[in-house]
């Protein structure tokens, strides 16, 4: 069960961090927080709520995995490859 207190915890951390990866996450509520456990669920529902937006990514030399970095809900995203810009997200 997701509580009310452990999302406004996880927000509170994106907030104050102006973004923050989700492996830095981790350590930090752990530190903050530890009765939280899983972050998956709260951060899922934060995403989907609006409250923070979650920007996956897959490294060329790390394709196996996806990466994930958390920010403030109204960050406006812009995507650059080279020299070629994609626009705001």
């Amino acid at each position: 069960m997701i509580l009310d207190e452990h999302l406004d915890i996880v927000e509170r951390i994106v907030n104050e961090s102006n973004g923050i990866k989700a492996m830095e996450m981790i350590s930090r509520v752990l530190r903050e927080c530890p009765e939280i456990g899983d972050l998956e669920p709260i951060i899922e529902e934060l995403v989907r709520t609006r409250r923070i937006i979650e920007v996956e990514y897959i490294l060329p030399n790390m394709n196996y995995r996806i990466k994930s970095f958390l920010l403030p809900k109204n960050t406006e995203v812009r995507v650059r490859k080279g020299s070629m810009l994609t626009g705001w997200l």
